[in-house]
């Protein structure tokens, strides 16, 4: 029996990538890893997993980039410690300031 694919839901097209990045919540600055991004928001591998609909800022240098860039996110799903599908973490829309 075929399996049905899931319709894409992202707005762009996202690119696999690995960058180091912390983002900042509740006053407190988390390190984690962003694991993929598109024009519309990312994924980011953390531990510490803010709540849904949060506004979370995420900074990141970028190779062959002298500065830091940061740019708020909404947390728009979570996957927790210990999901059998993948690493923990959030999936973010960008929004703009």
């Amino acid at each position: 029996m075929a399996r049905k694919k899931k319709k894409e839901k992202r707005k762009s097209p996202r690119v696999q990538m690995l960058t180091d990045v912390t983002f900042l919540y509740e006053k407190k600055r988390y390190n984690a890893q962003m694991l993929n991004v598109s024009g519309s928001g990312a994924f980011i591998e953390a531990r510490q997993i803010p709540e849904l609909d949060t506004v979370i800022e995420i900074r990141s240098g970028f190779p062959g980039v002298n500065h830091t860039s940061a740019v708020k996110g909404k947390v728009v799903w979570r996957k927790e410690v210990g999901d059998s599908t993948g690493p923990a973490g959030v999936g973010v829309d960008f929004i703009n300031s």
